[in-house]
């Protein structure tokens, strides 16, 4: 079993309910779905994820998710927001929540950044300031509100994203991957 930083703050990210036996949770819980992928996706691979995403999204639409939560990073995180956005305005279902690992990320001046935040249903913040750790803290609260997540994963040995898919698999959450190029494909399959 892998060895995951414990939380200092067992408090949960404002307004991202935990797992729980309560039914109206569970409920909620089993109709979130998050996200989780590289922030560097090459230009080649982009038409790649963005399918897969589309297709993975749609899918989890079709199977009653009406909650989809990012953590609003470059690259996948915000691909799916993008996607979750478009989708919110033909179906008033669907909520797009983001869940970011400190405030002074809501200063992003990225363009892409500033719309999507403003076409989410709510807005959470892991920690009030920057702290080593806190995109581990957000990437476990992302996993522990949702029962899928889907994964932008290309099998890279250690970073946030193989973090983030072996905590999913320690608490038993379904993933669903999409891949770009693969050249660690050795290590992809031990995590799926």
């Amino acid at each position: 079993m892998a060895n995951f930083p414990r939380r200092k703050n067992t408090k949960t990210a404002q307004g991202i309910p935990p797992p729980s036996s309560n039914s109206t949770q569970m409920c909620a819980l089993n109709r979130t779905c998050c996200v989780t992928g590289h922030r560097d996706i090459s230009e080649e691979h982009l038409e790649t994820v963005h399918l897969g995403l589309r297709r993975e999204i749609d899918r989890a639409v079709a199977e009653g998710y009406t909650r989809f939560l990012s953590g609003f990073a470059r690259g996948a995180d915000l691909y799916f927001a993008q996607i979750v956005a478009e989708l919110k305005a033909s179906n008033p279902a669907i909520r797009l929540e983001a869940l970011l690992p400190y405030r002074a990320r809501l200063l992003s001046k990225e363009p892409l950044f500033q719309k999507l935040i403003a076409a989410c249903d709510a807005v959470s913040i892991q920690s009030e300031d920057y702290i080593p750790g806190c995109f581990f803290e957000r990437d476990r609260a992302l996993v522990e509100a949702a029962s899928l997540v889907i994964a932008v994963y290309d099998g890279r040995p250690a970073g946030g994203t193989r973090y983030t898919l072996r905590y999913a698999r320690s608490v038993g959450r379904e993933v669903r991957h999409v891949r770009p190029a693969c050249q660690y494909t050795e290590q992809v399959e031990m995590l799926l």
